[in-house]
């Protein structure tokens, strides 16, 4: 089941939005789990449709975490864990300035801190979850700091992001930083701030990664439940 050393992500685990309630196409898709290297019975990422499937589609693809190695363990863990096992496991303490190692993952090439690795990949100084002025900041102590310039055009988006989310507007952070992600060419080569050399397949990567991902969160609060089940054949009448 695991890829290689160093590797965190393992495969991705299809969400519908809206569950089993979705349109049949997106339903049957729903919890199915895809390996970079499969084992018995497992399906590839090979045979993966990537969301969205049709307009107004809210389904993304959540990445299944080899937890041992995710926390600095030795060896592999007996039995299936994923995510949510990580969620249910008691924080540990730590110095309030202390800050987690950043390493990047040999498969996915994205960026990831230990131990907060459900709280998804960063990326330069502002992008990702609890990420800002280049800090891991899980409780927001942390201005935005203006003077800060962003590593490249999609950092700039992320800065921007985050000026918004500190001014508790996050339904439009989210949806600004969509557009924004949508605007750049998929060649950060192309865009007019660009990434570091080192930078740029990763820019690439994380720029997909985000997409997919606020594309689908945007859906998720703004389209009007009645669109949702537009695609389905098998729901009747208003509710």
């Amino acid at each position: 089941m695991f890829s290689g050393q160093g590797s965190v992500v393992v495969g991705y685990r299809w969400i519908t939005f809206g569950g089993d309630n979705a349109c049949k196409q997106c339903a049957a898709l729903n919890g199915r789990e895809f390996y970079l290297n499969p084992g018995p019975g497992q399906a590839s990422v090979s045979d993966m449709p990537h969301p969205p499937l049709h307009p107004n589609c809210g389904c993304k693809l959540m990445e299944i975490i080899d937890v041992a190695r995710a926390g600095g363990r030795q060896g592999e863990l007996e039995g299936e864990q994923d995510l949510e096992a990580v969620d249910q496991q008691p924080p540990k303490e730590s110095r309030t300035d202390e800050q987690p190692e950043v390493f990047v993952d040999g498969i996915v090439g994205l960026s990831w801190r230990s131990g907060c690795i459900t709280s998804g990949p960063i990326y330069g100084k502002f992008c990702g979850k609890d990420w800002t002025n280049n800090k891991h900041d899980p409780n927001d102590k942390y201005a935005v700091d203006k003077r800060m310039p962003p590593q490249d055009d999609l950092d700039k988006a992320c800065k921007a992001h985050d000026f918004l989310y500190q001014s508790l507007e996050e339904a439009k952070a989210d949806r600004q930083l969509a557009e924004a992600l949508a605007a750049l060419p998929e060649d950060p080569r192309m865009w007019p701030r660009k990434p570091p050399e080192d930078k740029i397949e990763e820019a690439r990567r994380y720029r997909k990664w985000a997409l997919l991902y606020f594309q689908g969160a945007v859906a998720a609060r703004e389209q009007p439940a009645k669109d949702r089940y537009e695609w389905g054949d098998d729901h009747e009448g208003g509710h």
